[in-house]
């Protein structure tokens, strides 16, 4: 213990003793300067450097994120044929795999045995975490798949990165299967194994799968966070489970789990989901005497929910708030304000509403000019709903569009108007 503990720190005071070299390395430019860099490395080691000296430096640049010297300084020990280990070619893989540039840790990890350099559980986990970050499941299998042959244990870490780029690339099966594998091999499941199987099955909307691996966390013992709820009370909208997901949106705060306003959207959405307006509401405004604002998904979904319970002042009123959260309101809250308007025949507030979003320069699709034309013929307000039809000269009239003109004509027994819409209607077909 004593000679391990000696060891580690003579290897920090190693890499302490280095630092002005990475330092020196880092002001470069690279690549525009990589002849620079290479002379600069070859001015300071005229003779090989030994291993430690040799770690320190590609560790130092790779932490220091600088992936491109990193890779420059490996390149160097190769061209002067300067002995090279494992630990060298994992700090270049890692930086790959940060870099999100799995195709040169792949390159890295395979010309190892090239240079007859053994590779070692670290060099595995570091190339299929590149994998990973990149959604390349079917990468990361084939490297798990040789792991036994070549006496490798898969790790935590290992099934944590194949579940995770399985559930990146909607490979839900592959992932429920990994994380099977995972059990009866007795490998440690911590947080992040949970999170990445129920990421899986979110993504897909499988629910119960998702409740049921929620369960089993319970039973083992494993602590959830702010990623395990907030994907949990996602699928909840999937499977129509508002009350679940307001009991997990309770059962976190109980528990002094982080909420954001991602819990509070995918809580809310539920609720908008299964119709329940006075639910999302109370949402919106327990969210309002915290820390946490409401953006515009929150009031998009809370707006929506009250469309569903025919409360269209409680969207109007919802809708007018936005502006004080700075949540700025785009075309799908414009369209569910205008048909808000409709229902409740108020059309010169959907009139109102059609001109805000042209100041804003914010287009309105036919949604919300269909919606605007026939709350103005709910009202026997036929000319502006003729109006509206010339006034969204960017957008090209519908069927429904004349359909909701034709009612506003109707309505006010003006024929002719109808009449010519009809024969517009027969011509184009």
């Amino acid at each position: 213990m004593r000679r391990e503990r000696q060891a580690q720190t003579q290897s920090r005071a190693k890499c302490r003793s280095n630092q002005p070299v990475v330092q020196a390395l880092l002001s470069l430019k690279v690549p525009a300067q990589a002849g620079e860099f290479i002379a600069m490395l070859n001015e300071m080691f005229p003779k090989a450097p030994d291993a430690r000296t040799s770690t320190c430096i590609l560790c130092g640049l790779a932490k220091q994120g600088s992936l491109s010297m990193a890779i420059l300084a490996l390149s160097w020990h190769q061209m002067n044929r300067y002995r090279l280990n494992y630990c060298h070619y994992n700090a270049v893989i890692d930086a790959c795999s940060k870099a999100s540039t799995w195709t040169k840790a792949l390159q890295f990890f395979c010309a190892m045995p090239e240079h007859k350099v053994e590779t070692d559980i670290i060099s595995y986990n570091s190339t299929i975490s590149a994998c990973e970050r990149c959604g390349e499941w079917k990468q990361g299998l084939q490297l798990v798949s040789v792991m036994p042959q070549r006496q490798v244990e898969l790790t935590n870490i290992t099934f944590n990165a194949m579940i995770s780029a399985c559930a990146k690339g909607d490979e839900w099966k592959q992932a429920s299967h990994l994380f099977d594998v995972m059990a009866q091999s007795q490998t440690e499941q911590d947080t992040v194994s949970f999170n990445a199987a129920i990421s899986a099955c979110e993504k897909v909307g499988h629910w119960e799968n998702v409740l049921q691996l929620l369960s089993s966390m319970q039973q083992s013992k494993v602590e959830s966070d702010t990623i395990t709820i907030n994907a949990a009370i996602s699928v909840c909208r999937t499977g129509g489970e508002w009350e679940k997901a307001l009991q997990l949106l309770l059962t976190m705060t109980r528990s002094r789990v982080e909420s954001n306003v991602v819990t509070y959207n995918a809580a809310v959405s539920a609720c908008e989901k299964a119709g329940q307006w006075l639910q999302a509401l109370c949402l919106v405004s327990f969210m309002q005497k915290t820390a946490i604002t409401p953006d515009r998904i929150t009031c998009n979904a809370a707006i929506s929910a009250c469309g569903k319970g025919q409360q269209w002042q409680q969207e109007l009123g919802l809708f007018s708030t936005m502006h004080e959260i700075s949540a700025l309101p785009n075309v799908i809250t414009y369209g569910s304000a205008v048909s808000a308007c409709e229902r409740g025949e108020q059309w010169q507030h959907a009139l109102g509403l059609l001109h805000a979003m042209t100041k804003r320069k914010l287009l309105p699709n036919s949604v919300v000019r269909n919606a605007a034309i026939s709350t103005c013929g709910k009202c026997r307000r036929w000319q502006q709903a003729l109006a509206l039809i010339e006034d969204v000269a960017t957008l090209p009239p519908d069927h429904s569009t004349y359909s909701a003109a034709i009612t506003a004509c109707e309505k006010d027994s003006q024929w002719k108007p109808a009449l010519c819409m009809l024969q517009v209607i027969y011509t184009n077909g």
